[in-house]
């Protein structure tokens, strides 16, 4: 266990998941994990009566937890969204498996303007009505494979996009308050095994077909933060991460409740600005909801 840890780590801080093989093993240990097969091993380390190996291991799993808590957590102060300021909730809601009551509850705690669904259920008219019930002063879009827009405002116009054969997307032109966004809702559906190259590529490619204007890309992306799949994102597309620019607390949206890894994602242009990102403890979904308020600027 110490030697994988320690070829994770050796992995996340070279090649990351630039090669293929390699991503699904470096997507699955994320320091937090690679810090409990530390502490692991100085357990049996210990048990074997090797005090010095065992020394070393717990060693390297207080410094992986401390790299975790550095990465993934933000003690900061972040001002007031200004007025005019939409809020967004973007979450995988992982069909509803705990109860759709829940998460209209605490979807309307939220209060958000604009609410972006992954894996949303199922396309029913009863769904659909349960939906319109909850969010009777929002307008709906409903995409396929569970992706569902909900806003407070207009939807101007959408559509759906295919991201290659592993990945779905809606597009939309929405109107909140005085504010016209552009918004690109995100689900990647590519198995742990599967390459990432091609859903990225699609998505960069649609990404940089929209005309000019404030721009929101967010979704589930079943991809971490500092993947090299992002890298073009913040160099040649410029867009900026919402939790890196206006992060508070954890950054890790999967497993709840004890989420290691973050893998739900919002992107913004630099038309627009990010308020207060946060990703609540929820109690509906193995994934926290991507909570963030933004402006035009």
């Amino acid at each position: 266990m110490l030697i994988a840890a320690a070829i994770a780590i050796a992995l996340r801080l070279t090649v990351r998941d630039g090669i293929d093989l390699l991503a699904p093993f470096v997507h699955g240990t994320p320091p937090a994990v690679c810090a409990g097969a530390a502490a692991v091993a100085g357990l049996l380390l210990l048990q074997d009566r090797r005090r010095r190996w065992a020394a070393a291991a717990v060693t390297i799993a207080v410094g992986l937890a401390v790299w975790h808590l550095a990465v993934m957590h933000v003690i900061a102060i972040r001002p007031p969204a200004p007025d005019g300021a939409a809020r967004v909730v973007v979450w995988n809601v992982r069909h509803g498996k705990h109860g759709f009551a829940s998460i209209e509850d605490e979807l309307i705690d939220l209060d958000p303007d604009v609410i972006g669904l992954i894996e949303g259920g199922d396309d029913s008219d009863r769904r659909r009505a349960a939906w319109a019930a909850a969010f009777p002063d929002h307008e709906a879009f409903y995409g396929k494979s569970g992706l569902i827009l909900l806003v407070r405002g207009a939807i101007v116009r959408s559509r759906v996009e295919r991201l290659g054969d592993e990945g779905r997307a809606i597009v939309a032109e929405l109107v909140v308050g005085s504010q016209r966004v552009r918004v690109v809702l995100v689900d990647v559906k590519t198995d742990r095994f599967d390459p990432r190259g091609p859903v990225f590529e699609a998505l960069e490619s649609l990404v940089a077909a929209l005309p000019d204007g404030p721009l929101l890309v967010a979704g589930d992306f079943n991809t971490p933060h500092n993947s090299v799949h992002f890298d073009r994102w913040r160099n040649e597309l410029n867009l900026t991460h919402a939790f890196e620019s206006a992060g508070i607390a954890g950054r890790a949206t999967w497993p709840d409740p004890f989420p290691v890894i973050e893998i739900d994602h919002a992107w913004v242009n630099g038309s627009l600005s990010v308020h207060r990102c946060r990703h609540p403890d929820v109690a509906s979904s193995d994934h926290r909801p991507v909570v963030f308020d933004v402006a035009v600027r």
